[in-house]
């Protein structure tokens, strides 16, 4: 089996430091053109590609967005994790999807494992959202946003929501201009 190459591996080759390499790979414009382009032709000669959470562990984030829901197979999260899905890949991000099945403590488990890949941000996508979760990811200095419902905290987060009470009183009135008379809502579990 053949070896991966390494960042030392292209250094050596170039006859650089690794930080040459590195300014390259993070597109500094600290290097000299010939050296920048002797280093670019060796990457693409062996293919390589950085070590996404090599880089995470030295602090740099890692171009990933995680995204946490309480119950993939609930359409909403479906369609919005979707959706997110296809804007990461328009600005090249990567995304880690974590299922909590309604449980804070699965919730608060995925945070910190998101916390530890340093990813770029957190979208909490969870009908169950907690404190401890939020809190956690706060803490951590990662960039969260809210989307769906809102905790207490909610305040002091970025987030997205639907208007649900303008929602109600537009479909209402909709179906009143049309003639209804009797009205019925039906509501989920939450």
């Amino acid at each position: 089996m053949k070896r991966k190459v390494t960042i030392e591996d292209i250094a050596k080759e170039c006859n650089v430091s690794k930080s040459t390499v590195s300014r390259v790979l993070n597109n500094s414009p600290n290097v000299k053109e010939s050296t920048r382009q002797k280093i670019l032709e060796v990457i693409k000669k062996y293919d390589y590609s950085p070590n996404v959470f090599a880089r995470g562990l030295i602090g740099k984030k890692i171009g990933a967005i995680g995204v946490i829901v309480s119950d993939i197979t609930n359409p909403f999260h479906a369609v919005l994790v979707r959706g997110i899905g296809d804007i990461c890949r328009t600005y090249g991000y990567s995304l880690f999807l974590c299922n909590t099945d309604g449980r804070v403590d699965e919730e608060i488990k995925h945070v910190k494992s998101l916390i530890q890949r340093n990813v770029d941000g957190i979208i909490f996508a969870s009908i169950k959202l907690k404190d401890e979760g939020l809190n956690e990811a706060k803490r951590s200095g990662i960039t969260v946003l809210l989307v769906g419902r809102l905790p207490e905290s909610a305040e002091e987060f970025n987030y997205v929501i639907v208007d649900n009470e303008l929602g109600g009183y537009m479909a209402v009135n909709y179906l009143l201009s049309l003639g209804h008379k009797k009205i019925a809502y039906i509501s989920g579990p939450w």
